[in-house]
């Protein structure tokens, strides 16, 4: 990635820039998708926002000179990392024309509340209280899904992994 990306990408944007940008795309984005929810510091409230963060869960989509579904919107902004390729596609960035970036985390049912938990953060929350529980109830994170002795492990709600993991329910605006 060259340095003027980098700086575009660290651009902060107040909460209330970023959400009206984010609830624009997840409006736009909704019907190529079974399921999408903002996450990250918007979902935290923090009053000043680096990225947008999106995940989910896209309906089959194909790239190309014949695009369809997520793909005609997400191919529209600039690429800053990730092809979009249907079923092998982890997360994109790009970067929205009123500058700010989007981080776009794809998953299916099965790992939709891992990634929700992760994405929502932040960092510090995760490395301080979320990874230490999933590692003492004896999980692990595997290519993006909650495993159990290399057994996959359901989670399709963020709410089920917090149970999973004897850890109370922690509120986003309180994940700092």
């Amino acid at each position: 990635m060259n340095i003027s990306k980098q700086k575009e990408i660290a651009k902060r944007f107040s909460l209330s820039e970023a959400k009206a940008v984010a609830v624009e795309l997840l409006k736009e984005l909704e019907p190529h998708c079974e399921r999408i929810e903002i996450a990250g510091s918007i979902r935290r409230n923090k009053s000043d926002v680096g990225d947008i963060d999106l995940v989910c869960i896209p309906k089959r989509y194909e790239t190309g000179l014949f695009s369809t579904g997520i793909s005609t919107i997400l191919d529209r902004f600039e690429k800053v990392k990730g092809d979009l390729i249907y079923g092998q596609t982890r997360n994109v960035i790009r970067i929205h024309p009123k500058g700010i970036g989007l981080d776009c985390y794809f998953c299916e049912s099965d790992n939709y509340g891992l990634i929700k938990a992760i994405r929502t953060g932040s960092e510090n929350f995760n490395r301080a209280v979320l990874i230490p529980a999933i590692n003492r109830a004896g999980y692990k994170c595997k290519d993006g899904y909650l495993t159990f002795e290399d057994e996959i492990i359901e989670v399709k709600e963020e709410e089920s992994l917090f149970k999973l993991i004897r850890l109370g329910y922690v509120e986003p605006e309180k994940r700092n």
